[in-house]
């Protein structure tokens, strides 16, 4: 089980788009708070961004709307998404922690109203679970 430190709530919860994540998935659940606090350091660290610098990789429709105002390029609305993919191609990350990986950054985009592709994600399989056949004299030992 995972365990929220009080530095990492406090890191969470100093950005805007880190209270939005909190309250809206996290507030009920300390397991979850724990993993999806861990996983969203993790990922925003290795990326160098923090939570609010991880939104501007997928601008809402009126931030779009103000950078071509201003004559500023957009970023590609789907750059969170490649972002993501990119991190979770990585060959030292298991199986299991790309899937918490994916299913956290997802999660913490459609908490801010910036939900990624249904699509993203759909590649990375869970690994196969062993199959287990406990023995009776194994089980009472």
């Amino acid at each position: 089980m995972s365990r929220l430190t009080d530095s990492d709530k406090a890191w969470l919860l100093s950005f805007e788009s880190g209270r939005n994540f909190y309250n809206e998935k996290m507030k009920n659940s300390t397991v979850t708070q724990g993993t999806y606090t861990r996983l969203l350091k993790k990922y925003s660290d290795d990326l160098g961004k923090n939570p609010d610098e991880l939104l501007l990789l997928k601008p809402n429709v009126v931030e779009v709307a103000m950078m071509i105002q201003q004559g500023k390029t957009a970023i590609n609305p789907n750059e969170a998404d490649k972002v993501l993919m990119n991190y979770v191609s990585n060959d030292e990350i298991t199986q299991d922690n790309k899937i918490q990986m994916i299913t956290t950054v997802k999660s913490f985009y459609s908490s801010n109203l910036r939900d990624l592709a249904k699509i993203t994600g759909k590649s990375v399989e869970a690994p196969e679970r062993k199959q287990r056949s406990p023995s009776v004299a194994r089980a009472l030992a």
